[in-house]
């Protein structure tokens, strides 16, 4: 498939659902911000990056930031389990959900050793992170 890595920032004091932040990196070219990691009835689960807007009628509604889609150009749903594209999100997301969960337990001290009390310290240890890799370079 591909090569890709996450690095998960969980929120230190979670006031509501909402317990972390992930990124993915893939190929080491392509950096996706903004998974969200929620812990529900039913355990930790991911959500896709998305946005609040306003729909045509005015109203306030959520956009999908990233898509997974099928060969035929339509979004995968929830309920797939089949297409390359659900199998691609799936283990994607399970990525984000083990590290998550190996960083809160203990298992993986190294795998994120930057201050996690809030999205802005997670995005500014991100930033770090970006200035320290040299490898990166702008496509343009």
């Amino acid at each position: 498939m591909f090569n890709y890595s996450v690095r998960v920032f969980p929120i230190k004091s979670p006031k509501s659902k909402l317990v972390g932040f992930a990124s993915l990196l893939i190929e080491e070219v392509l950096q996706v911000d903004g998974f969200k990691i929620f812990d529900g009835t039913n355990g930790i689960f991911v959500k896709a990056p998305s946005h609040e807007g306003k729909n045509k009628d005015g109203e306030r509604t959520w956009y999908d930031d990233v898509k997974f889609i099928t060969t035929d150009g339509k979004p995968v749903g929830l309920k797939d389990k089949e297409t390359t594209a659900a199998l691609t999100r799936d283990e994607i997301f399970k990525s984000i959900v083990d590290t998550y969960v190996s960083n809160n337990t203990g298992d993986n001290a190294a795998a994120d050793d930057s201050p996690t009390a809030s999205r802005s310290d997670a995005a500014r240890a991100q930033s770090q992170d970006n200035d320290k890799s040299k490898s990166r370079r702008p496509l343009w």
